[in-house]
């Protein structure tokens, strides 16, 4: 039986083409048209506030663009992080970015999660996805889990985009 997109942990697909996500969730348009904007490749890095949070919160929708390096991929479990209040949407700039992607059960014993920084990491089984410049991936907590900054080709160092969206 097929999920309901209510049900969804993961999304794929290209940065030109997100009008039916962005139903998904009302601040999602914000991180697509941040994604979308000129010059993203060329904006420097660091972290952008897209919407603010509330008084003493964190801001309701933010992106980070960064240079990361990617490690090789290793035959079996990967490293996988799941969140709790944010979705994470994810977009590599300069080059493929390959994320190791799982539905994880959050009552798991070996799940350790850390709640102030939003942010749980288990080893496990995942599939493997490869995104280029031009799509993204969308991680929604708290099952969706993945191993970010992976290569299929050796490691090597990227630019790339995250932005994080509260959920709630």
């Amino acid at each position: 039986m097929m999920k309901n997109e209510s049900e969804m942990q993961h999304y794929f697909g290209r940065i030109s083409d997100t009008a039916e996500l962005e139903k998904v969730h009302p601040r999602l348009k914000a991180a697509f048209d941040f994604l979308r904007r000129k010059g993203l490749a060329t904006l420097a890095c660091g972290t952008y506030e897209l919407e603010g949070g509330a008084p003493g919160e964190k801001d309701a929708v933010f992106a980070m663009v960064q240079e990361v390096d990617l490690r090789a991929v290793v035959p079996g479990p990967q490293r996988l992080e799941a969140h709790g209040r944010y979705i994470d949407v994810q977009a590599p700039l300069s080059d493929e970015e390959t994320f190791g992607v799982a539905e994880l059960d959050p009552a798991r014993p070996d799940f350790a999660f850390d709640e102030q920084k939003d942010v749980g990491f288990v080893d496990m089984d995942c599939e493997l996805r490869t995104l280029k410049p031009g799509e993204f991936a969308v991680f929604m907590p708290p099952r969706g889990a993945h191993a970010p900054c992976l290569s299929l080709d050796g490691p090597r160092r990227i630019r790339k985009v995250v932005v994080k969206v509260l959920a709630d």
